[in-house]
């Protein structure tokens, strides 16, 4: 069974701003979080973020660039559902 996504304003923003082709790698990146959270996170160690969050990163070359990503979420209350607090993106240039 795969949980539910839901994301924060904040999340829905940064996935808004993406470039088109990235935004979709994003989009399948949160399905196959959903299909597995225990199996693609382990506990966020982002000092400055509430305790208790996982986190779910991941990498995609794109035109020879390097896009580095981390998927902020929680476990919400009804069991069901994965809570994205935030989408982080680092462009690192150059893969090569």
């Amino acid at each position: 069974m795969a949980y539910e996504i839901e994301l924060s304003p904040r999340a829905e923003q940064r996935l808004r701003d993406l470039y088109p082709l990235l935004r979709g790698v994003v989009l399948d990146h949160l399905y196959e979080l959903a299909e597995s959270p225990t199996r693609v996170s382990r506990p966020s160690a982002i000092p400055a973020e509430p305790p208790g969050y996982q986190a779910f990163d991941f990498d995609y070359i794109l035109h020879n660039e390097l896009h580095r990503f981390v998927i902020l979420f929680k476990y919400a209350a009804d069991e069901r559902t994965l809570w994205v607090y935030a989408i982080g993106h680092i462009n690192h240039g150059s893969a090569y």
